[in-house]
């Protein structure tokens, strides 16, 4: 799965890591049918797909590989780009409010239902708030995402 977090600065627990599974697992196939994914709103990819529409599931595959890749350097504690920090603490937040038996990531369809549930949380405040923090004491930069939240503070 994500072999590169044996040394990590922070190591998902086994909700997080199915959840992050589940994420990676569909980000190709969301760009491949145009659907919104991270994968999608970098300009490169969209633009390589655009100029060679043949070769799109490669080049989603190789974006999903350097997703993995930022995603294990965020987690060792290294700088990423907003997108990469983000994906991980939406990650994390939802993963904490997941039920058990959530079907992640082998059941992607169950695992979809039991992630949409949580929009509807009332814990997801409390759930952010629990993230940031194990982060911010394994020693994760989260200045991208947190420049990210003031600048949304002040731009209500």
């Amino acid at each position: 799965m994500f072999p590169a977090l044996v040394h990590a600065a922070y190591v998902p627990d086994p909700t997080e890591a199915a959840v992050l599974e589940a994420v990676m697992r569909d980000e190709a196939p969301a760009f491949m049918r145009g659907d919104p994914s991270l994968i999608g709103a970098s300009p490169e990819v969209a633009a390589a797909k655009a100029n060679a529409p043949g070769e799109a599931a490669a080049i989603a595959a190789k974006a999903v590989a350097t997703l993995r890749k930022d995603i294990a350097d965020f987690y060792l504690g290294k700088p990423t780009r907003i997108q990469v920090s983000t994906l991980a603490i939406n990650v994390s937040m939802y993963a904490h409010l997941l039920p058990a038996g959530h079907g992640c990531p082998d059941h992607m369809e169950k695992c979809r239902q039991a992630l949409t549930a949580t929009e509807r949380s009332g814990k997801r405040d409390e759930a952010l708030a629990s993230v940031l923090k194990r982060f911010q004491d394994a020693g994760l930069d989260l200045s991208p995402f947190e420049a990210l939240r003031k600048t949304a503070d002040h731009n209500p």
